[in-house]
C-alpha cells in the first residue's frame, strides 16, 4: 500500500435521500383535488409526474407544484370568505333557511373543507419531497465531472 494514498475515503459519505415521494403520491394529489372539487389544472400535475419528476428535474417540478399550491390556497381563502359572509347573512336573517337546512349545509361544507385540507396536505408533502430531492441534487457533484488532478505539465520546480 502506498503512503500517499489514504486508506479511508475522504469526505462525508453520500446518503440517499428518503422522501417517500413516488408516482402514486402525485396520483393521490390528483384524486384529492378532484374529490375536493377544486378547479385546478390536474393536467399540469400529470405532466410534472410524467416528465420533470421522472427525469430528475426537481426544481422545475417544485416550481409547478408550488404554483398549484398557491392557486389552491387562493381558492381556499376565497371560499372561507364566502362561507363567513353566508354565515353572517344567515345569522342576520337575510338568508332564509330553516335550522335543519342550515345544519345540513354546514355538514356538507365541513366535509368539503376536510377534503380540501386533505388535498393541501398531499400538495405540501409533495413540495417537501421535491425540496429534499432538489437539495440533495445540488449537494451531489455531477457524475460526469472528473476530479482535478495534477498533470506533469502543471508542476513547477523550485
Amino acid at each position: 500500500m502506498r503512503d500517499d494514498v489514504p486508506a479511508v475515503p475522504v469526505g462525508p459519505p453520500v446518503q440517499p435521500v428518503v422522501t417517500g415521494l413516488d408516482m402514486t403520491t402525485f396520483s393521490q394529489l390528483i384524486a384529492a383535488i378532484q374529490q375536493a372539487g377544486l378547479s385546478l389544472n390536474v393536467d399540469a400535475i400529470h405532466s410534472v409526474c410524467d416528465r420533470e419528476f421522472r427525469d430528475g428535474r426537481y426544481q422545475r417540478a417544485f416550481d409547478v407544484i408550488e404554483g398549484i399550491y398557491l392557486q389552491m390556497n387562493a381558492q381556499v381563502q376565497r371560499r372561507q370568505g364566502e362561507l363567513r359572509q353566508e354565515e353572517l347573512r344567515y345569522k342576520s336573517g337575510a338568508l332564509k333557511m330553516t335550522t335543519k337546512e342550515w345544519m345540513l349545509r354546514q355538514r356538507r361544507e365541513t366535509d368539503k373543507t376536510q377534503k380540501i385540507e386533505r388535498a393541501r396536505r398531499h400538495c405540501a408533502r409533495i413540495l417537501d419531497g421535491l425540496n429534499a430531492l432538489r437539495a440533495a441534487k445540488i449537494e451531489q457533484p455531477p457524475k460526469n465531472v472528473m476530479p482535478e488532478t495534477e498533470t506533469p505539465d502543471a508542476k513547477t520546480e523550485d
